[in-house]
């Protein structure tokens, strides 16, 4: 749905966009785009104002499983698309990884040029969260894998053991160039300057399962869970950040 002028406009299939959609971005040269399933595809689409122009994405895996995890989607500051597979079956030889879109000159979603990072350089599927750092990169993380990208190659990052087992939640770069990972049962993962760090409830964190993780103003970040949203100032947590 989008609002416009205190007036709700809905979109479906109808209007061009894929039957599940599951998150939505704005591009930096100011376009709409959605991604989510459409039937057992993952699928993306781009609005012109208008309608949605989807693409269906079988290169990435598909399942009849409603509930599987649509995936990670991101808009880069150099007008790039990232989709990566999600709990998809991927079978198939070289189905799963990550979609790159490079945006042409004209409207976003209008020249479309998909590049295919294929397994095994990038995770296969279960990419729960894929984001850029201060100085360009782009990290995919999924369970058992979190890898990076400079531009030109890809590079696994050597991980805790128990992050590769974990589910994951969601990952969030800061505007220093630090990665968090949040996890279900195992508390935050925060990689800095080389070296990994964790934080549990036991730290300070009002639960061990991280829902959600954000940038907070004047530095530092809130890290959502089930049982409250909590802060970390660059030092120490504070438990409950939002009072009840």
């Amino acid at each position: 749905q989008v609002e416009e002028s205190e007036r709700w406009i809905r979109y479906g299939p109808e209007d061009g966009l894929m039957d599940r959609p599951a998150t939505v971005i704005a591009t930096k040269a100011g376009g709409l785009g959605a991604a989510g399933k459409h039937g057992a595809l993952p699928a993306s689409a781009w609005f012109d104002g208008a309608l949605w122009h989807m693409t269906v994405h079988p290169e990435l895996g598909e399942t009849a499983d409603a509930a599987a995890d649509p995936g990670a989607f991101l808009g880069a500051t150099d007008g790039s698309i990232w989709f990566g597979a999600g709990g998809y079956a991927g079978s198939g030889r070289g189905r799963g990884g990550v979609l790159q879109l490079r945006l042409g000159s004209g409207q976003a979603g209008r020249h479309l040029d998909w590049e295919h990072h294929r397994p095994p350089v990038v995770p296969r599927k279960s990419i729960s969260g894929i984001v850029e750092t201060g100085s360009g990169e782009i990290w995919v993380v999924a369970r058992r894998n979190v890898s990076r990208y400079d531009g030109q190659a890809w590079l696994a990052i050597a991980a805790p053991e128990e992050l590769l087992w974990s589910f994951i939640t969601s990952a969030h770069a800061t505007p220093t160039g630090s990665v968090w990972i949040g996890t279900r049962m195992a508390g935050l993962y925060h990689h800095r300057d080389g070296a990994w760090f964790r934080y549990g409830a036991k730290d300070g964190l009002a639960d061990d399962h991280i829902t959600s993780i954000v940038d907070a103003d004047g530095g530092g970040i809130f890290a959502g869970t089930p049982r409250g949203i909590s802060r970390f100032d660059g030092q120490a947590w504070l438990k409950h950040a939002i009072p009840s």
